[in-house]
């Protein structure tokens, strides 16, 4: 390391330890790549953490979680992708249900209060899968980085699953039970059955999460 003045203040400016290059350091971060020889370290003058035993283990970890928080994202977006299908698909048998849900004369009519019974039926699905729904959110988004809170967040990855998998198996027999008695309006049935294809992909979103290690 070494230090130059630019009008009037003093900089620090840190050297890679195998090739002499001047590191760009950014963002605050205490470890760094050599944009010349490409050598991951730790800048000059940075503590090693408690808990760690040298500069390797730093990076190593370090490189551990980054992997993992780029893993997560994607996984973030998929649920997003399985909770709008879980408001929106089990509405769509809705609109072609022989029942009757006009508000209004006409094609009109009838369009708009399909849509106005899907919103409101929406609403209720999401409801009705709150506790699943919260669990879900809870592990998938939180990002523990200590074995304590990890712990924690473990709680919500079994409850999440339990709910989960209940509302699978419930709504898998409601839907198969549904279109066998009201043989005259299926729709009742594959609205349950849409619900529980949309809760297993919620599932598989939660089982693609990964979990820091150390």
């Amino acid at each position: 390391m070494y230090l130059y003045m630019e009008r009037g203040v003093d900089m620090a400016v840190f050297k890679c330890k195998m090739c002499g290059a001047v590191l760009d350091e950014q963002n605050n971060e205490t470890i760094v790549n050599c944009a010349y020889c490409g050598t991951q370290q730790m800048l000059p003058g940075v503590d090693i953490p408690s808990g760690f035993s040298d500069e390797a283990e730093v990076i190593r970890i370090k490189n551990h979680r980054d992997d993992i928080d780029k893993s997560n994202k994607k996984v973030k977006k998929y649920f997003w992708i399985a909770f709008a299908s879980l408001a929106v698909l089990p509405t769509i048998p809705v609109i072609f249900s022989p029942l009757d849900y006009a508000m209004g004369e006409g094609f009109l009519g009838k369009l708009i209060g399909a849509l106005f019974f899907c919103i409101a039926y929406s609403i209720a699905v999401v409801f009705i899968s709150l506790p699943s729904l919260i669990t879900s959110i809870v592990y998938i988004f939180a990002n523990p980085k200590t074995p304590k809170t990890r712990k924690v967040i473990s709680v919500f990855n079994v409850f999440s699953k339990i709910f989960l998998f209940s509302g699978i198996g419930f709504w898998s027999m409601t839907g198969l039970g549904g279109i066998v008695a009201v043989k005259d309006d299926l729709s009742f049935g594959f609205v349950f059955l849409l619900m529980a294809i949309c809760n297993v992909g919620i599932l598989i979103v939660s089982f693609m999460k990964k979990d820091y290690k150390y």
